[in-house]
C-alpha cells in the first residue's frame, strides 16, 4: 500500500487553469514518495495551495529520491544529489505537517527548494531511519583501550580490517573521527575537542567493542556512562537546501539528524526560521527525537547561508548537539587569480568544499577585497560571468579595475549579504561555535542562551585565505543573552566567549579595520576564567552594562577578560559581579 491521497480540492472556478489547490495525505508506513511527488505537481501545477498532512509518521523508501544536479556549498561535492521532497519550480506552496515526523531511508537530501518562492514548511520534524553519527555507550578501559558498546538497531555498524563502519541503508562510511559527550549532562568532556580516532577495533563475543583509543585520556576524561560519538569522514548531504529560493519559511521544523548541515542556504533571499513558542519547548530547531536514547544530532552547522540577501531570522529554536554552529552567515568571495584586461577578471573559488554554486550573476555589485589586508575596495556591477568550470569563472566588469587590484586579492557579491536576527534561542552542548556572523547588514543577537558551547559563543569571522567566507561587520548587537560555560574546549578563532577574528595576513600594512560598530550590552555571564571578549581589527566597540557569575567548575585560560588586537574606539566596561 503507498501513502493515500485523502482529498484534492480545486479552490476556485473549474474554469480556471491555476488554482490554488489543497491535497491531504494521511499516515503510512509503506512508501509515501509518489504520493508526495504527485501533491508538489498538483501544487506546482495550480501556482500554489497547500499540502496537508494528518498527523503521523511518513517514510520514505532507500532508493526513490529523484536524482538532481548541482552543487552544495560547504558540503563534499557529489555528481548528483538524491532528493526526497524536490520543491522545484514552485511558488507559494505550503507544507502543513500538525507534528508529523518524516522519516527517511538511505543517504539523501531531505528537502530542496530551488527556483521557487513562498515555500512554507509547517509542523514538521525530518528525521532519518539511521542516524548519521554512530554513538557507542562507554562501559569501561583496559590497558589504554575502551570498551563500549553500540546498539545495532540504531545504529548498524560492522568491524571492516580492524576499523568500524557505519552502514544505512544503500550507504556505508568509515568514521575517522570521534568526539566524547557526558552520558547524564550531553555536554562535551571539557579540553576534548575533536579526536582523531580512527574506529580501530576488535568485536568481542558479547557484542562489545575494544577500542584502540584510551577515552578516559581525551580532555578531562571520559567516564563510564559517557557517549562516544563517531563521526562520518565527509558531509556530502545535508537535510535542507535552499538554492535561488526567495520567501522561505519554516515554522515548527524540527531536524534530528543530518550526513551534513541542516539548513543550507545559497544564492537565495529572504528565510525565516522560527518556534511558534518558546525554544525549550522543542517545536522547532535541531536536536534528537523525543524518547529516543540519541545524544548527537548534526555532522556540521545547524543552519549555514552564503550569499543570501535580504534578511535571515532564526527565532525562538533549540538548537542542541551538532558538530558545528547553530547559525553561520557570510558571503563567499572568490579570490583573483588573473587580471585578463581593465574589465576582466579570472577569478576562482578556493576551498573545495565551496565551488560552483554560481556566487555572482549579471547585474550584481561586485566589491574588492585586499588579499593580504582584507580591507574593503571599489565596488562595481558584473556585466557578464563566463564559468570555465565548477572552480573558475571569469567576470566582465562595469568599470575598470581599482588600481591597485593584484592577482590574490578578492571579490565578494555585495549584493548577497543579508540582515540577520538570531533571538530566542538555546544553542547548547554543541561542537565549536554557537553562531558565526559575517555581514555588513544589520546583526541582532539577543535574548538567546548559549549554554555549554564549548568553543566560542559568538564569533564574527572573515577571510580571503582559508574558507573565503567575508562580510566585514559594520552594525551589531548582542544584547540580552546569557553566556553559560562556553569555551570549555579550544578551536580555532575561539578566543573569548565573543570573538571577532578576522583572518589577516599583513596586519602591519592594513590601514582600516575589518570590522566595526559593535554594542556588546545589558548581557550575564555565568562563566569560570575564560576571556569574555577577544577582537583584533575591530572599531567602535562598546562592552557595557554587563553582568557575571564566576565559578570554577573548570579549568580557568589563566588570561585577561578583554583582548584587544589592534582596535580603536573600544569603551569596555567591566560586568558587574553577581553572587
Amino acid at each position: 500500500m503507498k501513502c493515500a491521497t485523502l482529498t484534492l480540492a480545486a479552490c476556485v472556478l473549474a474554469a480556471c487553469a491555476h488554482a490554488a489547490t489543497t491535497v491531504s495525505l494521511k499516515p503510512s508506513r509503506d512508501d509515501c514518495s509518489a504520493a508526495f511527488l504527485d501533491a508538489i505537481a498538483r501544487v506546482r501545477a495550480a501556482g500554489g495551495g497547500v499540502i496537508e498532512l494528518e498527523k503521523g509518521a511518513y517514510h520514505f523508501a532507500a532508493g526513490t529520491a529523484q536524482k538532481h544536479v548541482f552543487h552544495v556549498t560547504n558540503h563534499d561535492q557529489s555528481p548528483d544529489h538524491p532528493v526526497n521532497l524536490p520543491f522545484v519550480g514552485v511558488t507559494n506552496l505550503t507544507l502543513r505537517g500538525h507534528g508529523s515526523t518524516l522519516t527517511f531511508h538511505g543517504a539523501t537530501i531531505g528537502v530542496l527548494v530551488r527556483d521557487s518562492a513562498g515555500v512554507r514548511l509547517e509542523g514538521v520534524k525530518l528525521d532519518w531511519s539511521r542516524p548519521f553519527i554512530t554513538e557507542m555507550k562507554i562501559l569501561g578501559f583496559k590497558d589504554g583501550k575502551t570498551i563500549g558498546r553500540i546498539d545495532k538497531s540504531v545504529f548498524p555498524y560492522v568491524v571492516e580490517n580492524g576499523h568500524v563502519v557505519a552502514v544505512g541503508e544503500g550507504w556505508k562510511s568509515r568514521v575517522p573521527w570521534g568526539m566524547v559527550f557526558r552520558g547524564d549532562t550531553h555536554e562535551i568532556v571539557e579540553r576534548s575537542a575533536d579526536l582523531g580516532y580512527d574506529g580501530a577495533a576488535v568485536e568481542n563475543a558479547d557484542g562489545t567493542l575494544t577500542c584502540d583509543y584510551d577515552y578516559s585520556k581525551a580532555g578531562a576524561g571520559a567516564r563510564v556512562g559517557d557517549v562516544a560519538a563517531l563521526r562520518p569522514e565527509r558531509r556530502p548531504f545535508p537535510a535542507c537546501v535552499l538554492y535561488h529560493a526567495k520567501d522561505v519559511v519554516f515554522e515548527d521544523v524540527a531536524i534530528h539528524t543530518a550526513w551534513g548541515m541542516g539548513v543550507i542556504a545559497q544564492m537565495s533571499e529572504n528565510f525565516t526560521w522560527r518556534g511558534t513558542g518558546r525554544a525549550e519547548d522543542k517545536t522547532s530547531g535541531v536536536f534528537p527525537p523525543a524518547g529516543s536514547s540519541r545524544v548527537t544530532t548534526l555532522h556540521a552547522d545547524a543552519s549555514h547561508f552564503a550569499n543570501v540577501k535580504g534578511a535571515v531570522t532564526v527565532e525562538n529554536c533549540f538548537f542542541e548537539t551538532m558538530m558545528d554552529d547553530a547559525a553561520n552567515v557570510h558571503c563567499t568571495c572568490l579570490a583573483i587569480v588573473k587580471i585578463l584586461d581593465k574589465r576582466r577578471i579570472r577569478c576562482r573559488y578556493m576551498h573545495r568544499q565551496a565551488v560552483g554554486y554560481g556566487a555572482f550573476d549579471p547585474g550584481d555589485a561586485l566589491r574588492f577585497i585586499r588579499g593580504k589586508t582584507l580591507e574593503n575596495g571599489a565596488e562595481t556591477r558584473v556585466l557578464a560571468v563566463d564559468a570555465h568550470d565548477e572552480r573558475e569563472v571569469t567576470l566582465l566588469l562595469a568599470d575598470d579595475l581599482p588600481p591597485d587590484c593584484a592577482v590574490g586579492d578578492a571579490v565578494e557579491n555585495a549584493d548577497y549579504q543579508p540582515s540577520v536576527v538570531f533571538r530566542g534561542n538555546v544553542v547548547k552542548n554543541n561542537r565549536a561555535r554557537g553562531v558565526l556572523f559575517t555581514t555588513p547588514k544589520p546583526i541582532v543577537c539577543e535574548s538567546n542562551l548559549f549554554d555549554h558551547v564549548s568553543g566560542s559563543a559568538i564569533l564574527f569571522a572573515g577571510d580571503a585565505q582559508g574558507w573565503y567566507e567575508s562580510g566585514a561587520c559594520t552594525d551589531v548587537l548582542v544584547r540580552g543573552n546569557v553566556f553559560r560555560d562556553c569555551l570549555t574546549s579550544v578551536f580555532q578563532f575561539c578566543d573569548g566567549v565573543i570573538s571577532s577574528w578576522p583572518m589577516i595576513r599583513d596586519f602591519d600594512a592594513q590601514k582600516v579595520h575589518y570590522h566595526r560598530n559593535f554594542r556588546i550590552e545589558d548581557n550575564l555571564f555565568e562563566t569560570f576564567d575564560v576571556p569574555l571578549l577577544y577582537a583584533r581589527s575591530t572599531d567602535d566597540i562598546t562592552f557595557r552594562g554587563n553582568r557575571i557569575r564566576r565559578h570554577d567548575r573548570y579549568r580557568g585560560w589563566g588570561k585577561p577578560p578583554f583582548i584587544l588586537e589592534k582596535c580603536d574606539r573600544a569603551l569596555v566596561c567591566p560586568p558587574t559581579p553577581e553572587d
